[in-house]
């Protein structure tokens, strides 16, 4: 046998158990870093939902959720606008198409003209602002640049 090291059943048990410790000890790290952010159960599904669509760090994930019940809470939105605050509230900065993308992916349809326009009203409501140039714009939430400096 080319050098294939065989591994008894019982040595093959005994590594599984010390992975599933290490995985479990993980866990409990992970519950209580958890524990230690003071979320609404909202806050919570949403940090949720942003660690799995954008595979961010929990503690950027808690962050956002908390941005994105700030924005809505404070103005009253329709429901393409909301999501276009959930998509925007990582921070990133982001042009109409990839917004529009993101707004698809999560409602399953959006049109970049309504994506656009609804940009535009949330730009002259002072939720989001343009970063990029008037012909090619790039946006992301007013509050995401203050914080900033």
């Amino acid at each position: 046998m080319l050098g294939v090291a065989r591994v008894s059943l019982e040595d093959a048990v005994n590594r599984m158990a010390r992975l599933l410790e290490e995985v479990l000890e993980r866990l409990k790290k992970i519950e209580d870093r958890l524990s230690s952010f003071p979320l609404s159960d909202e806050e919570a599904r949403i940090a949720q939902h942003l660690v799995h669509l954008y595979s961010i760090p929990i503690g950027l994930a808690v962050e956002a959720a908390k941005r994105f019940m700030e924005v809505v809470s404070r103005a009253r939105l329709d429901p393409i606008s909301t999501e276009i605050i959930r998509v925007l509230s990582p921070c990133r900065e982001m042009n109409i198409s990839e917004i529009t993308r993101s707004v698809k992916s999560a409602r399953g349809k959006a049109s970049r003209r309504i994506v656009r326009e609804k940009l535009l009203k949330l730009e002259q409501r002072g939720i989001v602002v343009n970063t990029g140039h008037p012909n090619r714009p790039r946006y992301t939430l007013r509050s995401c640049r203050e914080n900033r400096g």
